[in-house]
């Protein structure tokens, strides 16, 4: 169960809640009804039947505005979430898409002036790639480690002049719940992608830190020594979708984790860290 349908699942489970809080007022209301002859007497208040209404709607109307508010912001969290995941796919459209056009198609028209079998052996291979990358079947097959494994390897096979140093628990990161797991994936997919189109880097570190006996914080570091960006860059190169900063913040504040980028102009290089909790569950 995704974060979305969690919260839509918790937001449901506070409606017989609120549904006893309006039945203790309407019994505390009939009960009053009941003694409203004795209204002058002065006993009315002390009485035992009053006491128990007066004592029951004060506790429905509390229960009754605590649940308001709480389904009130899980639902306002909620559409937060729908809109995250929106902005995700339709980011996810664009770097398809640019995919495509830098890489697919580039080699295509190349083809066309001059064509060789080893082109079009190239091409397949862009396309199986880009395949992947739109649904990760390996995730399902080899499991995570291998899926990222798999990341590091294409990077390097695309940018031999760039070294980088991958380091991750294997065996710890395999134990994370589905939800996860396809989030990783995609952060590492989209910042390598980010790297290999802007960052000029020839050195890239990649740490991936989860240790479920001592935490439940799963942290992510990626740095480059790259040109790095700089705020007014970064906002043109957004809006046209040319970067995964977007993309990665959003899955992981969909998931409750903490994001944060720095990045120094003049090749002093970039870096991003991500903090999320795998203490939730959605299942």
């Amino acid at each position: 169960m995704s974060f979305a349908g969690w919260k839509l699942r918790k937001a449901t489970t506070l409606a017989p809640i609120l549904v006893l809080c309006l039945l203790l007022l309407i019994i505390a209301v009939f009960v009053l009804l009941s003694h409203a002859t004795e209204y002058n007497s002065p006993s009315f208040i002390s009485s035992t039947p009053v006491v128990l209404a007066l004592t029951m709607a004060s506790l429905g109307i509390i229960l009754t505005v605590v649940s308001v508010v709480d389904i009130s912001r899980l639902f306002n969290a909620l559409q937060l979430s729908q809109q995250h995941r929106l902005s995700s796919q339709e980011n996810e459209r664009r770097l398809l898409a640019q995919d495509l056009h830098d890489d697919v198609l580039q080699q295509m028209i190349d083809l066309k002036r001059n064509y060789t079998p080893e082109k079009v052996d190239q091409i397949i291979i862009a396309l199986r790639r880009n395949c992947q990358h739109l649904k990760p079947l390996m995730l399902e097959e080899l499991g995570l480690s291998a899926s990222l494994h798999y990341l590091i390897e294409d990077f390097k096979s695309q940018n031999p002049q760039t070294q980088i140093h991958y380091i991750a628990d294997d065996l710890a990161l395999n134990t994370l719940e589905n939800a996860y797991q396809i989030s990783l994936f995609r952060i590492l997919q989209e910042a390598l992608q980010n790297i290999k189109r802007h960052a000029q880097a020839n050195q890239v570190n990649v740490i991936i830190s989860y240790s479920p006996q001592e935490s439940h914080w799963l942290r992510v570091k990626i740095s480059d020594n790259g040109c790095g960006v700089d705020v007014k860059t970064l906002e043109h190169q957004k809006s046209k979708g040319h970067l995964g900063f977007v993309g990665i913040q959003e899955r992981v504040h969909d998931l409750g984790g903490k994001f944060e980028w720095v990045s120094r102009p003049k090749f002093l290089g970039t870096q991003i860290n991500a903090m999320i909790p795998t203490k939730r569950k959605f299942g």
